[in-house]
């Protein structure tokens, strides 16, 4: 597996004075209980408290975590969407289980 960033993401992070990503899966539970529950992938900046859940990468002078509950087919590449304070890291490659 590769992990590559896109030139936004990496400003992104330098911005945020980051040098580790978590990358993590969440369930969210809706209105309707476990009919309506919601998967998602989600990144944020650090470590994660308990690394052993996680699969750990070094890559372009980041330390990253990845949940090991998601699946990964194939490569990694980390992109900015939105702009201004808007903005956010997804990671496109990963997929949540079902």
């Amino acid at each position: 597996m590769n992990i590559s960033f896109s030139p936004g993401a990496v400003k992104f992070l330098k911005q945020k004075q980051a040098d580790s990503i978590l990358i993590q899966f969440v369930e969210l539970e809706g209105s309707a209980g476990d009919i309506d529950m919601v998967k998602e992938v989600e990144i944020k900046c650090g470590k994660p408290e308990d690394q052993t859940k996680y699969r750990y990468f070094e890559q372009n002078g980041f330390e990253i975590f990845i949940d090991r509950r998601l699946k990964v087919p194939g490569d990694i590449k980390i992109k900015k969407q939105g702009f201004w304070k808007f903005s956010f890291l997804y990671p496109d490659g990963v997929l949540v289980p079902f």
